[in-house]
């Protein structure tokens, strides 16, 4: 599937120059996840390595990558396009290599549990919905 380049970079080089749900989409593509906020930097981390074996070129932008400022990254978004193209096709990461970890657990383990609030929902149908 092919992705923007501001998405792209926006993963492998932790400055992120496109919109969070852009960063949703190409992380639980490549995952096939449906990530909480919670776990992006670790999907981003170990996606990162895949997308560079697929495209080493953007070894290229860690000259420009520190340079980017919430002023200037519409001209480095730009630049981008001009060094790699506007799009690049990225591959799913090869199944059996990416942990899956509940999302809840997960928190657990980042922070404290008694900061975790979860809210359990019933529906008519008698179907329990739990939002974390």
């Amino acid at each position: 599937m092919k992705f923007g380049i501001e998405i792209v970079l926006s993963i492998t080089h932790k400055k992120l120059i496109t919109s969070m749900d852009n960063v949703y989409k190409i992380l639980n593509y490549m995952l096939d996840d449906n990530l909480f906020t919670h776990q992006l930097p670790r999907a981003a981390r170990f996606c990162k390595s895949f997308v560079i074996a697929e495209h080493p070129q953007l070894d290229e932008w860690n000259d420009f990558n520190e340079q980017i400022t919430s002023e200037n990254y519409k001209e480095y978004v730009e630049k981008a396009e001009t060094m790699f193209g506007k799009e690049l096709e990225i591959s799913k990461v090869p199944g059996g290599v990416w942990t899956l970890k509940d999302a809840v657990e997960e928190l657990e383990g980042m922070v404290p549990k008694e900061k975790i609030i979860s809210i359990k929902i019933e529906d008519k149908s008698n179907n329990n919905i739990c939002l974390n």
